[in-house]
């Protein structure tokens, strides 16, 4: 609804099958090829990819969804990335010049913002840092944020309003 077209967006799930607009249709974004878990060089995979987009007239969205704990965030069952191993590849797709905005939905996800800040950067979490992630009827804090986004709120008003919906 933002308008983006599905050839923009990179959308890393364990799952083949997403129905990202809500249409009830697999949308058949890029994605991983079979269903698995999840690794690091698909991490990686997906940020080569937005490199290859080359310079963008907007900062490039990245939107982490799972589980988290103090400086790290699940990828899979099985495999955790450190905030430094992160920020290594943030780090890298931002040698293109593009600014970058990252929106994490975890426990514990403010402990990576000290790791994650860079200038042209901004990291968005949904937990302080030792807080869990709350979800309400299957909306979190990303759910509040995009809401707002929708509406036409900017980035820091979307935050602060999300925020204000997910204290209640």
């Amino acid at each position: 609804r933002r308008g983006f077209d599905k050839s923009h967006i990179y959308y890393l799930s364990p799952k083949t099958w997403a129905d990202f607009n809500g249409d009830g249709y697999n949308d058949r974004i890029n994605r991983i090829k079979a269903d698995r878990n999840l690794t690091l060089d698909d991490l990686q995979a997906a940020f080569t990819w937005a490199k290859g987009l080359g310079k963008l007239d907007q900062p490039l969205y990245f939107f982490f969804m799972d589980h988290g704990g103090e400086g790290k965030l699940q990828l899979s069952p099985d495999l955790n990335i450190t905030a430094e191993q992160l920020k290594a590849l943030l780090d890298d797709y931002q040698t293109t010049g593009n600014s970058l905005i990252a929106v994490i939905e975890a426990c514990h996800s403010g402990s990576l913002i000290p790791v994650l800040t860079a200038p042209n950067r901004a990291v968005i979490a949904s937990a302080k840092d030792s807080e869990f992630a709350y979800f309400f009827e299957k909306k979190g804090f990303s759910r509040f944020l995009a809401d707002y986004l929708l509406k036409g709120a900017s980035f820091s008003e979307a935050f602060t309003l999300a925020g204000r919906d997910q204290e209640k």
